[in-house]
């Protein structure tokens, strides 16, 4: 969805967006939380723009299904930006195939 540069922190402020996951890993220190990578989706613009992680508990992480577009609610700590509740699951575009790219 987003080409190059790593997932970093999402700035959590309590806000609602859409976002598409991509990775899942277990957090061991914690035991019951996972964090969640994923691209922001910008609804207005119908693209994708930022990769972030997250963290959240791992019955919520195991409904955020990788692939699929979620409207979530993120805590207000930007320090531990975690997914607070999921909204809904929404439909987002599908992403543009590269030309002569493997499948």
């Amino acid at each position: 969805m987003v080409n190059g540069g790593v997932a970093l922190p999402f700035p959590a402020s309590g806000q609602v967006v859409a976002i598409r996951p991509y990775a899942k890993k277990p957090v061991l220190k914690k035991g019951k939380e996972e964090r969640i990578s994923f691209n922001l989706f910008h609804e207005a613009t119908q693209t994708y723009e930022s990769k972030f992680y997250a963290f959240t508990t791992a019955s919520l992480a195991f409904e955020l299904h990788r692939g699929h577009g979620w409207k979530v609610q993120f805590n207000a700590e930007p320090k531990y930006p975690q997914i607070a509740a999921i909204i809904a699951e929404v439909p987002l575009p599908k992403p543009k195939s590269s030309a002569g790219a493997p499948r």
